[in-house]
């Protein structure tokens, strides 16, 4: 065929529409015309080929195809062609006048051939155009549809835009008409095409049949409610809604544009070509979209897009639920976070019905397809309580504090099941709670900040703001009291006035405060020390009540020291309360200067492995005399708060109104002034009444200097044997019933205390110059 306007095309061959690998091929234009200038002839008739399934009538007219342009990898699916170099359309709906009609107004290259199913009654033609340039998937799509819209696109079938469609070689039935005609013109230039729209990338410009614009609809409202599905499809949009699935999942696919429910597949070159529906289905206009010309719900739109190259070696035709990608979707959903949560949901919400109605099914609720699931009795109970799990127990909220608290479950769970009951299932389910909730340190859990858990509230220690309770502040710390300004600290100022001296009582607020803090950079220790009956050990017991009996321990100073598992007591406690403790001298001070300095400790426990801690924990004794201490040092007595409790307190009536709720609340307020107190200056008040008493006992703790100042007198012409000397001050030692120092350790503390002593020897014994012993009667 010898044609004015000839050349090279590039198309796409197969022998049959199910071939899996597509040739590509140059042709030229001539050549083309030539090949589907003839037909096919098949062996049915007319009438025998219109009465066969769509399936048998698609095997009959399948004698090869192309496709008009280069495919990527020879595969003919959504994303794999190249370019396109051929217009190709089926006039699905042509006038017997199409043809005329394309003289007539066009003098493009162009040919029409009749496919299988024409008949003159029901012409079917097919227009091929070759164009000036290839052009690209997106561009073919606009280029085909404003050609479609020029000769009618009524006429033209709604699925012939698609850049990977087939084409049939011409054939025909046995006894059918078969038409052919081409025109001989310059090729089309697709520039001309593109620029008659005010912008091609606009998808919603595109012109589209009245049937494609109903059967998107209509399609949507024969369309089952997606969110209705059973099983993980349904969950899954029922979570998601295509809004949603798009955010989530395929932020980077799709992006939205100025019109209203359409967004623009990033991936491409058009706009606004995926169209949503309701919000629970999107059909894509993108022809290099993976979901293109699909309605999808938001289940197969992230199929499509994260697992749709599974499908690649599938058979056309292939059942969506057996395709690789739909299984892979399968378990992405399963195990999406989202969906399990939504799952939770409506199982927990499912079960509140049924308890509502006293109907309670165990099986609904707890198992699946007859097995029992331990996690859905799980969520089923943490649903309606906040929980936590510390050092292998579960702990739960209550009353704005957490617990230790399984019973509760086991309980609940043993009810709930009834007759399905089976102790190991309740296990399984308690295994699944412990391995679901938040792991809290123990540290963690007594670290409030610097809030401070009331009966009533969450009290902010630096406002002193009373806020609600939440079981986001997981503590397992909280004071039996209840914070009130209007609160009657009456009995609490009276009865301080009367068991300390005036000067002492902000000592004794500031410290109380202070066990409302965390930090020990105030390193102080409180001893209340007196003759019995003189209130010590009511206020040991008011403050306990206050502070909480669950939240002081009760280790003896002596303890610390003495017994290794002592320090571990003091864990998560506000403070330490000891009353009346012994007056055995104190050897060791380190461990105390440790745990009022809030260092990290060691601590142990019985048949437990060890652990370390900061302690928080205030040291508050009371003791008719206070243990004598060998270590002298400074770092040891300036943590020595000591108030005398010089009075008997014998009134019976104050003492019962000092533990009533309201007494309390004063109490606190008391505390919280004294706190605000420390802060502010940084120490605890200065009292010459604590500093008389620490003076005092630090001169009855250091037995050399008690001994000096009871025993002998200085004078610089004075002499006394060094043995001597420290013979009597051993004896002393025993009488007091302390274990003296070594002659050595002796000799240095003597030294110390007095530097201007010095050694006379002379032939016989060593003397010290400068003292005399008063009393040689040891």
């Amino acid at each position: 065929m010898n044609l004015k306007y000839d050349g090279s095309l590039t198309i796409a061959t197969g022998n049959s529409r199910k071939d899996k690998k597509w040739v590509p091929k140059e042709i030229l234009w001539s050549e083309l015309l030539s090949r589907v200038q003839t037909t096919q002839r098949t062996a049915e008739t007319v009438a025998e080929y219109r009465k066969m399934s769509k399936d048998e009538q698609d095997a009959r007219k399948d004698v090869g195809g192309f496709v008009g342009g280069k495919l990527k990898g020879g595969r003919r699916k959504k994303g794999f062609v190249e370019y396109r170099s051929i217009v190709a359309l089926d006039g699905d709906y042509a006038k017997l006048s199409m043809w005329s009609d394309i003289l007539m107004f066009n003098g493009y290259a162009c040919c029409i051939y009749a496919t299988h199913k024409h008949a003159p009654d029901a012409p079917r033609f097919r227009l091929l155009i070759p164009l000036m340039r290839r052009v690209t998937p997106d561009e073919y799509q606009a280029i085909a549809r404003k050609i479609a819209d020029d000769l009618g696109i009524e006429q033209f079938d709604d699925t012939t835009y698609s850049p990977e469609r087939l084409m049939y070689w011409p054939s025909t039935s046995l006894d059918g008409e078969f038409l052919f005609e081409y025109q001989d013109g310059p090729w089309l230039n697709p520039d001309e095409v593109l620029a008659r729209y005010e912008d091609w990338t606009d998808t919603s410009s595109w012109p589209v049949s009245s049937r494609q614009r109903e059967i998107v609809k209509t399609t949507v409202a024969k369309q089952a409610d997606p969110t209705a599905k059973e099983g993980i499809v349904g969950a899954f949009c029922r979570t998601y809604s295509i809004t949603e699935a798009l955010e989530t999942f395929l932020s980077d696919v799709y992006e939205s544009c100025d019109i209203e429910d359409r967004y623009t597949y990033t991936g491409g070159s058009t706009s606004g070509g995926l169209v949503t529906y309701k919000d629970l289905y999107a059909y894509s206009h993108h022809a290099t979209d993976p979901a293109s010309s699909k309605l999808c719900n938001a289940f197969d739109l992230v199929r499509l897009h994260k697992f749709g190259e599974l499908d690649k070696d599938a058979e056309d035709g292939t059942q969506t639920t057996k395709l690789p990608s739909f299984k892979a979707m399968m378990d992405f959903a399963r195990n999406d976070v989202g969906v399990q949560k939504f799952e939770r949901e409506e199982r927990i919400e499912a079960a509140k019905v049924d308890f509502k109605n006293e109907k309670v099914n165990p099986k609904k609720i707890f198992f699946k397809e007859e097995k029992f699931i331990p996690a859905y009795m799980a969520e089923w109970f943490l649903q309606r309580h906040h929980a936590f799990v510390m050092n292998e127990d579960v702990y739960l909220y209550r009353n704005g504090v957490y617990v230790k608290d399984e019973r509760t479950f086991k309980n609940e769970a043993t009810t709930a099941l009834g007759l399905e009951f089976q102790s190991s299932r309740v296990r399984e389910a308690m295994d699944y709670i412990k391995n679901t909730i938040p792991l809290i340190l123990a540290e963690e859990a007594v670290e409030t900040g610097s809030l401070l858990n009331l009966k009533n509230g969450l009290l902010d220690l630096e406002t002193l703001e009373l806020k609600p309770h939440t079981p986001e502040c997981r503590t397992t710390l909280q004071l039996p009291v209840v914070y009130d300004l209007d609160a009657d600290t009456f009995p609490i100022d009276t009865f301080l006035k009367k068991v300390m001296p005036h000067d002492a009582i902000p000592v004794l607020e500031e410290y109380v405060g202070y066990c409302f803090l965390a930090t020990m950079r105030y390193e102080g220790s409180l001893i209340l020390q007196g003759e019995g009956g003189n209130g010590k050990g009511t206020l040991i017991a008011v403050i306990s009540e206050m502070l909480g009996k669950k939240n002081v321990s009760n280790v003896s100073f002596q303890a610390l020291t003495d017994n290794r598992f002592a320090v571990a007591q003091l864990f998560g406690k506000l403070a330490n309360l000891h009353a009346d403790i012994p007056n055995k001298t104190l050897e060791n001070t380190e461990v105390f200067k440790q745990v009022t300095s809030g260092d990290m400790m060691q601590a142990e426990q019985k048949h437990k492995d060890p652990f370390s801690f900061r302690n928080r924990a205030k040291l508050i004794y009371s003791a008719n005399e206070p243990p004598l201490s060998k270590d002298n040092t400074e770092g040891f007595h300036r943590r020595l708060l000591l108030i005398p409790f010089p009075t008997k307190f014998r009134d019976r009536r104050l003492r019962e109104s000092l533990f009533k709720a309201e007494a309390l609340s004063g109490f606190l307020l008391r505390a919280l002034q004294g706190m605000q107190r420390l802060v502010v200056q940084g120490d605890f008040s200065s009292s010459e009444t604590i500093a008389a008493a620490r003076a005092e006992y630090r001169l009855a703790s250091d037995t050399v200097a008690h001994f000096l100042d009871e025993y002998c007198s200085f004078d610089t012409v004075e002499m006394v044997g060094k043995q001597d000397l420290y013979d009597a001050f051993r004896n002393v030692c025993a009488q007091w019933g302390n274990h003296p120092l070594s002659q050595t350790k002796f000799n240095a503390r003597l030294k110390a205390l007095h530097p201007e002593l010095t050694e006379y020897h002379q032939k016989g014994p060593r003397y010290w110059k400068g003292i005399n012993l008063e009393i040689n009667d040891f």
